[in-house]
């Protein structure tokens, strides 16, 4: 008899959220000086669950450009971060608190982003100096919100479980590893004051039976709780060629291939691919030349080529890239 299949990581989570039904939105607004992302009415929301229709929103906020826009564009498309911070109006989380979890987030993936490159160029991150360990990176906040994140280097000995030095000396890609989860760690114990990542058991519909979950009480640690799911799972992610919103590949989940986040996106990417081949033809350039501009790839026995003219000659069709 086999055994039941493992939870995956993904599974062990629990957790729902609000975010803006369309027509209302978060505003920025300056309050004594200091600017609050604030609420639209209590009946402006529509709950959602994250971590079941988001796979990969930790790396979709990652990626913002760290402006007032950015942001306001993602609260309204997945609700405010949640964080501990309360001020007036009732809800409001100022710029600075979703600049200082940004600017980590957008440094600790691209610290995964790299160690996943065959050779990545880690010196520029950690030496050595001796036994000790010395790590670098952006200074997140100031003196007055931050521990050790505000000074912009760490220094480490990491032992194992024999009290022995963890790492050869020279190692980098270990320890940038580990440095990964140090820092989430300690993100987790940030969160332990406030919004706590919390064990509990649930009732589980889909599966009609008991489940152990833990569940996050903010958009923020759910996005943590999905950067942690992801190292462990070592899972592959995206990026909707749309978009531009990040999602996991997984059996099951994606295929490896897929470029688009949803059908609708898919839909609306080759419409503009074909007004893109339409234009480009226009300007003179031949098939081949689209093609390869274009990157399209042949589709079942159609060579590249032969979707590019049929993409020019007809109003619509039905070769999907």
């Amino acid at each position: 008899m086999r055994p039941a299949p493992q939870p995956k990581s993904s599974e062990c989570f629990e957790f729902a959220w609000r975010r803006p039904k369309r027509g209302h939105g978060f505003r920025w607004e300056q309050v004594q000086g200091r600017w609050l992302l604030t609420e639209p009415p209590e009946e402006g929301f529509v709950a959602y669950e994250p971590l079941v229709q988001e796979t990969g929103l930790f790396l979709t906020f990652a990626n913002l450009d760290g402006t007032d826009a950015e942001f306001l564009r993602f609260a309204n498309a997945y609700g405010r971060l949640g964080t501990y911070h309360y001020y007036k109006p009732p809800g409001g989380e100022p710029f600075e608190e979703w600049q200082r979890h940004h600017r980590w987030m957008q440094f600790l993936t691209l610290l995964r982003r790299e160690l996943l490159e065959r050779r990545p160029d880690l010196k520029k991150h950690l030496r050595w100096e001796g036994k000790e360990i010395v790590f670098r990176f952006p200074k997140i906040g100031t003196s007055a919100t931050e521990s050790w994140r505000h000074r912009g280097e760490l220094r480490e000995s990491p032992l194992n479980q024999q009290g022995l030095p963890l790492f050869k000396p020279g190692d980098l890609r270990g320890p940038t590893w580990w440095f990964l989860v140090y820092a989430i760690n300690d993100w987790f114990d940030e969160f332990k004051k406030y919004t706590p990542v919390a064990p509990k058991m649930i009732w589980s519909e889909e599966a009609h039976r008991p489940q152990f979950v833990f569940g996050p009480s903010s958009l923020l640690g759910v996005m943590v709780c999905q950067f942690a799911a992801a190292l462990h799972g070592g899972w592959p992610f995206g990026e909707c060629a749309q978009c531009h919103k990040f999602f996991r590949l997984a059996p099951g989940i994606n295929r490896a291939n897929r470029r688009t986040c949803s059908r609708t996106c898919k839909q609306y990417l080759y419409h503009r691919r074909v007004e893109d081949a339409r234009r480009l033809h226009a300007r003179g350039l031949t098939d081949s030349q689209i093609a390869k501009e274009l990157s399209v790839r042949p589709q079942g026995n159609k060579a590249s080529i032969e979707i590019v003219k049929s993409w020019v000659k007809q109003e619509s069709g039905n070769d999907r890239v």
